[in-house]
């Protein structure tokens, strides 16, 4: 099957996941506040955000055995391939196995440090350790999806997490409906690891992503000294990217307290959905275009990388506005007014959103063709400039400082550095990436821009259903026209035509 056909199949599945994941995130977020306090919640936020933290023990290696597979997928019986699996099994266990031991033995302490009331000490505690006993267990689960992966089968993937999802609701509300309290989450994620690892293991064995019998290869310590050095530059842009994105709910909880901790994690709950919406463009484009890195094809890799960059940043100036505009009014209706923040607060996150979206793909192309160099220390260094500043700034300027604090690092650290990387590679001028490439979507973030603070002006007076329902049409009208008009070059507009006048000719034929 070809590139685009695999990538399309990606996407329309990887929106459709997304779809389940809004709709897991309406039902969950008022299940878990109908049964829980706020100070309860956010104690599962950070429960969450601790757990991230330590899934990092993983040091990038998921993600390097993932690449190396696509350089020797091709070739599944010369024992490289088998190499790079069996390489990938004994890392994820020991893996497995530190982050089960390195949670349990944090719980006993985190508490205090965390600075969580007396009453909430022990639940914390269970929560942590529990959370990293079963993370550890099913980590070497990534082994069946990078497989999944390798081979572009991300809809496979999605597929996946679809019915992942599904389980864990089930298995949450059945769990706070018999009084099972916060502990409700423990058995939420065990019921959907447990099926999401079965899951990856049919898929993997049934579509034949295992090398032939005999054709495994043996534990080739000089291809791991290679996995390992790829995954641990990839560990510190990972590391980086965790601090930068993943640390406010901890820097708000120790510095304004789990009840603020526990607004940021449900207003920013559609920004975090719409990041998954936009990150998925480079996500699935990952394996094709690091199979034109391998087989030498530059040209076309230039072409497509182009378009998957200004196609990502259109992408996040239209959900970004729409979030920026209808998020007040949204969060009134959704928590039926429980939950509620300064409405300037979503046109940061909005600005933060864009920039993040930008430049992420930028960042992306030094794993996309294996030469990390100096961007390992530039994104590691990004997230202890946001760490120092938010924690500065947020004692006087509250949860805005805290989102000015991550858009500056981003431009001014993985920004620069990753435009430079991304001109140097391809030969390019960075002139003609900012003024050339971004030129559209910078035009209508403007545009944009100015329709939005319009409307929230003029829509400030009315209820909260009423103004949800015009912001919603506005941004989505006045955001779809601008991106089509301003936010796709010449050559995008006619492609997507042609796409859609394909969808159009086999829709009349099965009619």
């Amino acid at each position: 099957m070809s590139r685009l056909k695999n990538f399309t199949r990606s996407l329309l599945s990887g929106y459709a996941q997304i779809l389940v994941n809004v709709l897991y995130t309406l039902a969950s977020v008022p299940l878990a506040l109908h049964y829980l306090s706020k100070e309860q919640f956010g104690l599962w936020q950070v429960t969450t955000a601790i757990t991230g933290y330590l899934l990092l023990v993983d040091f990038g290696m998921t993600g390097s055995v993932a690449r190396n597979l696509i350089d020797h997928k091709d070739d599944p019986r010369g024992g490289a391939y088998g190499s790079v699996i069996k390489i990938g099994v004994v890392v994820l266990l020991i893996q497995g196995l530190v982050i089960a031991v390195a949670g349990i033995s944090l719980s006993f302490w985190l508490p205090q440090l965390m600075n969580v009331p007396p009453s909430l000490q022990h639940p914390l505690f269970f929560l942590v350790a529990g959370q990293c006993l079963l993370s550890g267990i099913f980590f070497v689960n990534r082994t069946f999806w990078n497989l999944v992966q390798a081979h572009q089968r991300f809809d496979l993937y999605n597929y996946g997490q679809i019915g992942t999802l599904i389980v864990g609701f089930t298995s949450l509300w059945i769990a706070f409906h018999e009084g099972c309290g916060i502990y409700s989450v423990l058995a939420a994620s065990a019921a959907g690891s447990s099926f999401n690892f079965f899951c990856g293991w049919v898929l993997a064995a049934h579509f034949n992503y295992f090398p032939p019998r005999g054709c495994w290869g043996h534990f080739d310590f000089k291809l791991f000294k290679e996995i390992f050095l790829f995954g641990g530059d990839s560990f510190l842009m990972a590391f980086g990217f965790q601090l930068t994105n993943a640390s406010q709910v901890l820097i708000i909880s120790h510095t304004l307290g789990l009840g603020a901790a526990a607004v940021w994690s449900v207003a920013t709950k559609p920004v975090m959905l719409a990041q998954q919406i936009v990150w998925r463009i480079f996500a699935y484009s990952f394996g094709p275009l690091s199979e034109m890195v391998v087989r030498g094809e530059l040209e076309r890799l230039l072409r497509r990388f182009r378009d998957v960059v200004i196609l990502s940043a259109s992408a996040a100036v239209f959900i970004g506005g729409g979030i920026a505009l209808c998020n007040q009014s949204f969060l009134h209706v959704w928590t039926q007014g429980k939950i509620a923040w300064n409405p300037l607060n979503d046109f940061l996150l909005a600005l933060w959103f864009v920039v993040d979206c930008s430049t992420r793909s930028h960042v992306s192309v030094t794993s996309m063709t294996k030469q990390i160099g100096r961007m390992r220390y530039v994104y590691f260094c990004e997230g202890l400039v946001f760490i120092v500043a938010a924690i500065g700034v947020a004692p006087y300027f509250g949860i805005a400082g805290i989102i000015l604090a991550a858009t500056v690092a981003n431009v001014l650290c993985s920004g620069i550095f990753g435009v430079r990387r991304t001109a140097k590679y391809f030969q390019i001028s960075p002139r003609e990436i900012i003024t050339g490439w971004m030129a559209g979507p910078t035009t209508y973030m403007l545009l944009f821009a100015i329709s939005l603070f319009a409307c929230h002006f003029l829509t400030e007076p009315l209820p909260p259903v009423p103004r949800l329902t015009v912001n919603a049409a506005v941004s989505g009208g006045f955001g779809l026209w601008f991106f089509w008009r301003f936010g796709l070059d010449r050559e995008l507009r006619a492609e997507a035509g042609l796409v859609v006048s394909k969808v159009r000719a086999r829709l009349r034929v099965r009619a």
